[in-house]
């Protein structure tokens, strides 16, 4: 099953907050939600996706706590 999150930056242009609410079953459902943060405050490039970016934070609709995503490791290939 396909599932949406809305994708969003919060704080200033060179240093922003990367943070990403959902997920959704609907695209319909993803940007109702959009259009609610899109208008907020210190908010920029607000979108949808369709996968869950390990980089960003992962905001729960049901609470304002917010858990950290951690990319996977990198494996150093250098001999």
């Amino acid at each position: 099953m396909l599932q949406f999150y809305v994708n969003y930056n919060v704080g200033s242009l060179t240093m922003p907050m990367r943070l990403q609410s959902g997920p959704f079953a609907t695209v319909e459902l993803a940007n109702q939600h959009r259009r609610g943060i899109a208008g907020g405050h210190d908010v920029t490039l607000c979108w949808i996706g369709v996968s869950r970016d390990e980089t960003r934070q992962l905001v729960n609709d049901d609470s304002a706590s917010m858990r950290p995503l951690y990319a996977p490791a990198l494996i150093s290939t250098a001999a």
